[in-house]
């Protein structure tokens, strides 16, 4: 479903792209902050291909599964550029992209909760990104073997030092309430976070 979102509007605004790439732009982000790469687009694109002909059933013809072939490369393409440019962005080294290891300096909550600050600080002292209002980081966390990824914007000035964020404990039912459930209950001051910069 996530993904057939930005597809069916890629599709309804085919013929003015422009009105595309703030939407794409946002996407972009939150495709970088989980390290989404060009390799990955083939594979996406052969299974949702795959589920349109599906949908379609006898209407899948050779024609319109070619239409919508070309229209996937072209939604991949242009992630890809946005992707790249965010990229470039975080520099050539290495340790900077991706997910990094933080730890957590400060978790405080807010009044009676349900709200939490969390104050974190990177672990082998590197680089950290500075930021505009709006931006975020994106934490992940495992829980049953499974990888999980939240996003949550930056709340204070940018230090040099550290990042601060703000969650509320939530229903498990998104992936952000997941990750935040997770780090209220089970990480604590000390605790290792991975974390993929603004």
């Amino acid at each position: 479903m996530a993904l057939a979102q930005p597809v069916y509007y890629f599709v309804e605004h085919l013929d003015n792209l422009d009105v595309m790439i703030p939407q794409m732009a946002r996407i972009s982000s939150k495709h970088r902050a989980i390290t989404v790469k060009p390799e990955h687009y083939p594979i996406v694109g052969k299974y949702l291909l795959q589920a349109i002909k599906e949908y379609l059933g006898e209407k899948a013809t050779p024609e319109l599964m070619a239409a919508w072939q070309a229209v996937y490369d072209l939604i991949a393409a242009t992630f890809m550029k946005l992707e790249k440019e965010l990229y470039d962005k975080l520099g050539s080294d290495e340790h900077d992209k991706g997910f990094v290891p933080f730890t957590i300096v400060k978790k405080e909550p807010i009044a009676s909760g349900p709200i939490y600050i969390v104050t974190l600080e990177r672990q082998d002292n590197g680089k950290l990104f500075d930021y505009h209002a709006g931006q975020y980081i994106t934490l992940r966390v495992e829980r049953g073997g499974v990888l999980h990824h939240g996003h949550y914007p930056l709340i204070d000035p940018f230090d040099g030092d550290t990042y601060t964020v703000a969650f509320k404990q939530g229903n498990d039912l998104d992936q952000n309430s997941i990750v935040s459930e997770e780090i209220i209950r089970h990480h604590g001051v000390g605790s290792t976070i991975l974390l993929s910069p603004p």
